[in-house]
C-alpha cells in the first residue's frame, strides 16, 4: 500500500529529510569488523515507515484501495507513516532512532546512521530500513532479540557465506571478498 502524498504539505522541506550513510563510513565499519573478525550481517526492517508514527500535526485522510471499498464512501485516518507521504522517511528515522536509544545505542555525531552500543561493542549502519549490525556472534544475536521485540526484521545476507549483499547500492560482500584475498596475501 502506498499513499500518493505529493499533495502533502509540509511547513518545511526538512520535515521530509531522512539523513543516508557516506560510502566511506561503510567502508570504515568493514575494515573495523574485518580486522576484528566480527560478524557482519544485513537486515532489513519489513514494511518499516508502518512502525513510525506520524509526527505531523494535521490529521493526514486517504481513500482506501477500492478492493475493499469499492463505492468510496470510506476515508482512512493515517495513524503511521505509509510509504509514499513526503515525511514518511524524516518519521521512520525519527521512529527508528528512539527505539535504538531506548536499548542502549548512542547515535553517532558526524554519522547519524551510524549507532554503536559501548557495553557489548556492536555497531549499526541504518540506510532507511536496510541495516548492517557488525559485531561478535553473541553479541549480534543479543542485539537481534532486541530488535524483533520492536520491528519485523528479516535478514537479507551473511557475506561469510558468499551471499551477495546489496548495502548503500553496492555489492558489499565483493569488497569483504577482496579485503580477505589481500588479507591472506599479505
Amino acid at each position: 500500500l502506498c499513499v500518493p502524498g505529493y499533495k502533502q504539505e509540509v511547513a518545511s522541506l526538512d520535515d521530509t529529510y531522512a539523513s543516508t550513510p557516506v560510502i566511506y563510513v561503510l567502508r570504515i565499519l568493514l575494515i573495523i569488523a574485518l580486522s576484528r573478525n566480527w560478524m557482519i550481517h544485513f537486515f532489513d526492517i519489513s514494511t518499516a515507515f508502518l512502525h513510525a508514527p506520524l509526527c505531523s500535526e494535521d490529521p493526514i485522510y486517504v481513500w482506501p484501495p477500492t478492493e475493499f471499498y469499492p463505492n468510496k464512501d470510506t476515508l482512512w485516518r493515517l495513524k503511521k507513516a505509509m510509504y509514499g507521504l513526503r515525511s514518511a522517511p524524516r518519521d521512520w528515522q525519527t521512529h527508528w532512532a528512539s527505539i535504538i536509544s531506548s536499548i542502549g545505542f548512542l547515535r553517532l555525531q558526524h554519522g547519524a546512521n551510524v549507532y554503536m552500543h559501548l557495553e557489548i561493542t556492536v555497531y549499526i549502519l541504518a540506510y532507511v530500513e536496510d541495516i548492517m549490525i557488525i559485531g561478535t556472534l553473541q553479541s549480534l544475536r543479543q542485539i537481534l532479540l532486541q530488535l524483533q521485540k520492536y520491528f519485523l526484521i528479516k535478514e537479507t545476507g551473511d557475506p561469510d557465506h558468499g551471499g551477495v549483499n546489496r548495502h548503500l547500492s553496492r555489492a558489499t560482500s565483493n569488497a569483504i571478498r577482496r579485503f580477505h584475498q589481500v588479507q591472506d596475501k599479505g
